[in-house]
């Protein structure tokens, strides 16, 4: 398996997670040594972000979205690092959520998409961000995505702010877009209808 840098995509309720977590248990039952990791990291930056998320921390405009891309792209340069540290050790390092997330999310949210596109693209060139050899985006249509929310919604008495439907559409739009905006990169897109078992064999169908 040449890919050593693997990143799972998707909109809320896509079961990216489920699919990352079930990847990363194959790889090791074939021997595989596998860092999991996930973004926001569970650094003192990305825990920032989540409880900012949580809270719903708004401000006016513009500022929210500036303020969210330079979070998630400081946590990201930490983040580096240590995927960096863990790959020179032989591993394959396999993450829930990249830089992919934070491009299409603000995108979706109306902020400046040359200013993000800017900024990343420096911080890849510079060596601070790195680019996934493979990203797998698990492709659920928002109608289906919803529905799962809903359900777990029930399960934790909470909904995060990104999931409704309106928001689910356009974001899903804009990953499915990334294949365009990011043409050098290795993105998959995956049918992430059906059983997760039915979803998990089609990734590795493609591996």
């Amino acid at each position: 398996m040449k890919e050593k840098f693997i990143v799972f995509e998707g909109i809320d309720g896509s079961g990216k997670s489920t699919q990352f977590k079930l990847f990363c248990e194959k790889l090791r039952e074939m021997g595989c040594d596998v860092k999991e990791t996930r973004e926001p990291t569970r650094e003192l930056i990305g825990d920032l972000i989540s409880k900012r998320l949580k809270e719903k921390t708004d401000l006016p405009g513009d500022v929210n979205g500036l303020i969210y891309t330079l979070l998630f792209y400081a946590d990201r340069i930490e983040h580096n690092n240590m995927i960096q540290k863990e790959l020179e050790k032989g591993k394959i390092v396999v993450s829930d959520r990249n830089y992919h997330s934070t491009i299409a999310y603000q995108q979706s949210q109306g902020f400046d998409t040359d200013f993000i596109m800017d900024f990343h693209r420096k911080l890849v060139k510079s060596g601070h961000v790195k680019v996934p050899d493979l990203v797998f985006f698990v492709d659920l249509p928002a109608e289906e995505a919803i529905k799962r929310i809903d359900y777990r919604a029930k399960q934790k008495a909470r909904v995060e702010i990104f999931e409704h439907i309106k928001f689910l559409k356009k974001l899903r739009e804009n990953y499915l877009k990334l294949k365009d905006v990011l043409k050098d990169e290795n993105i998959k897109i995956i049918d992430g209808t059906g059983t997760k078992e039915e979803v998990q064999e089609r990734i590795w169908k493609y591996l």
